[in-house]
């Protein structure tokens, strides 16, 4: 009968370019190798109380910092969003009221979308920074961000989201001019003679 062996554990070995010069570049190998083990494995150090991690991953972002985090974005406009859920209900993009940074109402539509598909309006406090494109490029971003914010903090927001097409990053952009062209495909009046 053969003598059963025991599994060594892996090893990793990393390997990191050092530059010393702009034209000489030498590879070395770095001095710590880092055994993995199962998680299951790891003891807590003598002495200490083993930390209990909470269940579900809501809790573990929002127990770090207070808010959470996501980028939407659409044509060449940017919106970083932050949701607050201990916070006041009031959604500010770049420090002013949606009402008062969008002066159309169906503008103001655009951005409550995806709160109002999860009936959340008027629940959570949102603060939004965005910047580049025109008024409507910034909605549809900001709708964009505020629908991964929300399937970020509960996963069972992501149905009514993606049904609704907030959650599909709009890749429509406008077409670069060709040379030889007045725009990107129209061509200058030709003239029979």
């Amino acid at each position: 009968m053969p003598t059963k062996t025991t599994k060594k554990p892996r090893v990793i070995t990393r390997t990191t370019k050092k530059s010393t010069s702009s034209s000489k570049r030498i590879k070395r190998k770095a001095t710590s190798k880092i055994p993995l083990t199962p998680a299951t494995t790891l003891q807590p150090k003598e002495g200490t109380t083993p930390t209990v991690l909470p269940v579900s991953q809501e809790s573990a972002v929002l127990r770090k910092k207070s808010y959470l985090y996501a980028v939407g974005r659409r044509k060449s406009a940017v919106a970083r969003v932050r949701l607050y859920v201990d916070k006041q209900s009031e959604i500010t993009v770049n420090e002013r009221s949606a009402a008062q940074y969008f002066h159309n109402f169906y503008l103001e539509k655009i951005v409550s979308d995806p709160l109002r598909a999860t009936e959340l309006l008027g629940k959570v406090g949102l603060s939004i920074k965005v910047s580049g494109g025109g008024p409507r490029g910034q909605a549809e971003s900001i709708r964009h961000g505020i629908a991964r914010v929300l399937t970020s903090w509960q996963k069972e927001f992501r149905a009514p989201l993606k049904q609704a097409g907030f959650l599909r990053r709009d890749p429509r952009v406008k077409e670069r001019k060709k040379y030889g062209l007045k725009r990107a495909r129209r061509a200058p009046q030709w003239s029979k003679r």
